[in-house]
């Protein structure tokens, strides 16, 4: 499948091979050069969690 790449730098990605691959607009995906080839890769972003404080652990631990 051939595609162009726009004056802004910018590429669609077909609705078959994102069909195929399970992603839609917003979801990241990592690009990286390998053997002069662009491979892009869908990633899964985990959010942080925030880390509870000792005293937040003992009104937990209080509530339940």
């Amino acid at each position: 499948m051939i595609i162009t790449l726009s004056a802004r730098g910018t590429i669609t990605i077909p609705q078959e091979i994102r069909k195929k691959l399970g992603i839609v607009p917003g979801d990241p995906l990592d690009i990286t050069v390998e053997k002069g080839c662009l491979v892009l890769t869908p990633v899964a972003i985990v959010p942080k969690t925030p880390k509870q404080t000792k005293s937040g652990m003992r009104k937990k631990a209080d509530a339940e």
